[in-house]
């Protein structure tokens, strides 16, 4: 990667409000279409890579554009890679509670989607749902846009592009554990200062969701929505099994719930410390520590802020803000 390229923030902005566009669009259009009902159940399953990266492609055509020009690559070392497999296990309560969050209010869009899952076999979901997305999503997120954004600043940078990875999700159930996992993603690729890291994880943590749902086959088989049914209904259910009725049976879903809900947020607080700690260790088998330490440090990265000419710009951009309002506004479309 060549470190004195920089390039103005409204490029990377600009190119994923064009994707975010181009997704809801063609999505919106093969919905109602009926057209993407009539795909073989494998290529309907990559319709929402294929609705990100065909127009990236483009882009970078008609810009004559080498992509790779931005991305960090560098081979990982086994131990390494033994370390980033720790950091998979780690970072999972933070999902977990971020999941069963959204499920207060919006149903798991995952285990709604299990029945296609089963229908393709284990082999071709792993790689349509766990490896694909790892090569593609990162490519687009923790390469093409946080690479140039971290030009000007690295946390604005880290921040902004896991909300648009968030936001490219459409949806609020996968909204918020995807800007988690955007925020844990960029900072790997800062810790190893190679994509390959994020691109591991990830298609390492999809394809684990993969194996434990064909592992949980006999229990959600058949079942559609309801496998995917909201946090709080999945509680009531599990209150009515025990014996509890009306008002009684609301009452103890209701402690159950908030009882669930502590426990995981103290589970999480942990896993954020965890993670942070076998990332400093993945940071100094990289010969990145330095840096990692500078990225945690605000004063440090003032110091350095003040030093540079020309001084670094802002990452939010008009590009950006419009991202953010299509984006949340048809998230909110979707939910109502």
């Amino acid at each position: 990667m060549n470190e004195t390229v920089r390039t103005s923030p409204h490029r990377a902005n600009r190119f994923f409000l064009i994707l975010l566009i181009a997704e809801i669009a063609g999505g919106e259009v093969l919905a109602r279409t009926g057209i993407v009902y009539r795909f073989p159940t494998p290529l309907a399953m990559m319709t929402g890579e294929l609705l990100m990266i065909l127009p990236a492609v483009l882009i970078f055509l008609v810009r004559r554009e080498n992509p790779f020009s931005y991305i960090p690559f560098k081979v990982l070392k086994p131990s390494v890679l033994l370390l980033l497999i720790v950091f998979m296990f780690t970072i999972m309560p933070q999902m977990v509670l971020a999941n069963l969050l959204s499920m207060l209010v919006t149903e798991n869009v995952v285990a709604n989607a299990a029945d296609q899952f089963f229908s393709v076999g284990l082999p071709l979901s792993v790689l349509l749902i766990g490896l694909l997305p790892g090569v593609c999503e990162e490519f687009i997120f923790r390469g093409v846009i946080h690479q140039q954004l971290r030009r000007e600043r690295i946390w604005p940078a880290i921040l902004l592009s896991a909300l648009f990875f968030g936001l490219m999700h459409q949806n609020l159930n996968q909204f918020g554990y995807a800007c988690i996992m955007g925020i844990w993603f960029a900072l790997l690729t800062e810790a190893t200062g190679s994509l390959l890291s994020s691109r591991f994880v990830h298609a390492l943590y999809n394809t684990q969701s993969v194996v434990m749902m064909w592992l949980s086959k006999d229990a959600i088989s058949g079942q559609g929505a309801a496998a995917g049914m909201d946090f709080m209904e999945t509680i009531r259910q599990i209150v009515a099994e025990s014996g509890y009725t009306g008002q009684t049976a609301e009452t103890a879903a209701v402690i159950a719930a908030v009882c669930v809900a502590v426990f995981l947020a103290a589970a999480a607080v942990v896993s954020i410390l965890l993670s942070r700690l076998v990332l400093r260790a993945i940071a100094r088998r990289c010969g990145r520590q330095d840096h990692l330490q500078v990225l945690f440090s605000r004063q440090r990265r003032r110091e350095l802020d003040a030093l540079r000419d020309p001084a670094p710009r802002s990452v939010w951009t008009w590009e950006a803000a419009a991202a953010v309002v299509i984006g949340a506004g048809y998230i909110v479309y979707r939910l109502i």
